[in-house]
């Protein structure tokens, strides 16, 4: 495995972390676990679209290429700012 590899990987496991423990400690305000499991994905996409954006680690930023056709889905726009418009999020309400 590759040095950015690691990295990139070491990030996922931070988001990972993050996003099961702040989702684990609010545990009582959720009146399902269907919607502890649409906060944790929420903020585990949100995070992964913000590593790919370049905001959680000044040493990455990506172009993200389908290779079937070759467009780069992250042309002219931050990922992260389309999270909210498309999924779903308990916690998005209660703030």
């Amino acid at each position: 495995m590759t040095d950015e590899q690691k990295l990139f990987y070491e990030e996922l496991r931070k988001i990972q972390e993050f996003a099961v423990g702040f989702t684990m400690a609010q545990k009582d305000k959720y009146s399902s676990t269907e919607e502890m499991l649409e906060d944790i994905t929420y903020d585990m996409t949100y995070m992964f679209c913000e590593l790919i954006d370049g905001y959680r680690n000044n040493k990455i930023k990506y172009n993200l290429v389908n290779i079937k056709n070759y467009n780069l889905i992250n042309d002219n726009i931050e990922l992260h700012d389309w999270c909210e418009a498309f999924l779903r999020y308990k916690g998005a309400k209660n703030k």
